[in-house]
Formats: C-alpha cells, sequence, structure tokens
C-alpha cells in the first residue's frame, strides 16, 4: 500500500516538473515570438520616418535656365576699363542638407569684348580656346549663417570656396555670393578675383592697352530645380 502511495506521488510530482517545464518552454517561446514581431514593428517604423523625413536635395539644371558671365579689368591707363560678356553658363548647383556645391562650366568662345580683333586675341593668342575652350568653377563650400531655409529665401555677401580651372590649370578661389529661392528657381550670382599669371596667361596687351593683372569675374545665372529625396 505504502508502495502504491510513493509512486503515486513520483508520479504525480514528474507530472507537474514536465507541466511546468512545459509551460515555460511554451511562455519563453511566445515571449521570443512577441519580441521578433515588436523588434520588426520598430525598424519598420524607423525606416518610414527616415524615408519620410530624409532630407530633400535639390538639383539645379544650369543649362536649363538663363544667365551670363561677365569680367571686369583694368587697362594701362588706369583710366580706361574692359569689360567682357559670355553665353550662360552650363553644370549643376545643388543644394542638400545645409551645403551647397557643384559646377559652373563657362565656353570662352562665348566672351565677347565689343571689339572684335580684341576677341580674337583674347581667345586665341592669350586664352589658347583651341586647346583649352572652357573655364570650369567648382563651388566647394558655401557658409551660411545658419540652417538654409526650407521655402523661399534670399541670402546676400555669401563667402564660398571653390576651384577655378583656365587654360589647364586649377587653382582654389574664393567669393562672395547671393543665392535667391523662389519656388522651384534657384538664382545665383557669385563674384571672385583671379590673377591671369597665376593660370599661365601672358598678360593681355591690344593696341597700346595692357590689361591689369587681376580680373574681376562674376558668374549669374537663374534656373529651374527639381527635389529628390
Amino acid at each position: 500500500m505504502r508502495r502504491a502511495v510513493s509512486e503515486g506521488g513520483a508520479f504525480y510530482a514528474c507530472l507537474r516538473h514536465s507541466t511546468r517545464i512545459f509551460f515555460e518552454w511554451h511562455i519563453s517561446t511566445l515571449l521570443e515570438a512577441v519580441m521578433i514581431k515588436v523588434l520588426s514593428v520598430v525598424v519598420l517604423i524607423c525606416f518610414w520616418t527616415l524615408t519620410l523625413f530624409a532630407n530633400p536635395k535639390t538639383i539645379v539644371e544650369l543649362g536649363k535656365g538663363d544667365g551670363h558671365v561677365d569680367f571686369h579689368a583694368i587697362g594701362n591707363p588706369s583710366s580706361l576699363k574692359i569689360h567682357g560678356v559670355g553665353g550662360k553658363p552650363t553644370g549643376q548647383i545643388i543644394v542638400e542638407e545645409n551645403k551647397v556645391y557643384g559646377t559652373i562650366i563657362f565656353l570662352l568662345d562665348t566672351l565677347d569684348t565689343k571689339i572684335k580683333l580684341r576677341n580674337e586675341h583674347t581667345k586665341k593668342k592669350y586664352l589658347e580656346i583651341d586647346k583649352y575652350p572652357e573655364a570650369r568653377l567648382e563651388i566647394t563650400e558655401v557658409k551660411f549663417p545658419g540652417p538654409i531655409p526650407k521655402g523661399d529665401f534670399s541670402l546676400d555677401n555669401l563667402s564660398f570656396q571653390g576651384k577655378l580651372t583656365v587654360h589647364g590649370v586649377t587653382k582654389p578661389v574664393v567669393g562672395k555670393t547671393k543665392i535667391e529661392r523662389e519656388g522651384n528657381t534657384i538664382s545665383v550670382e557669385a563674384g571672385f578675383t583671379i590673377k591671369v599669371i597665376d593660370f599661365n596667361i601672358k598678360t593681355p596687351s591690344f593696341a597700346g592697352i595692357t590689361m591689369a593683372d587681376n580680373v574681376n569675374i562674376e558668374a549669374v545665372f537663374t534656373a529651374p530645380s527639381t527635389t529628390v529625396k
């Protein structure tokens, strides 16, 4: 009789132990499944949030807009002013987060100083446009006083840094720029000064007038922009 009771107690004890192990395993498995689902939902929410609020990138295609490039120089005697105008620049400007960068390209053959013979001398003898047909300004940094506004804005007297390639020579340049945005239209005015001898260009001289070494250059353009994420 005692043996039967003992065996019965052992059986129930084993049953309780097995039941406890089963429930512990079941609860553990259930919790693991719940955690996996929660983590999946968190990942999806994070991805959705990053996609929705990702900083957009505005791309400005200069060739689709309008503009021109000017240069101003002083002649010798100093009372003489030399002014040249070129066609609209091409290239691409990108506005991304708090950065503005891109490349402005200008075809030197479009340069016009209003005197035909001087144009030929400038392009063929000094700029050597057959070898070096374009000038290229790479904008590497524009310094803003704070975050770039999301909507329409007009910011003037901003400092910029870049690299100018002319006559096969690349040199760093610094200057000032004005940037405006109205709707999807971006307008830019960028001005800087160079020394022609820094680009292995002989000092231009025509009809007894020698151009000063410093030349002020200004690029002006307005172009539509496209915003992408």
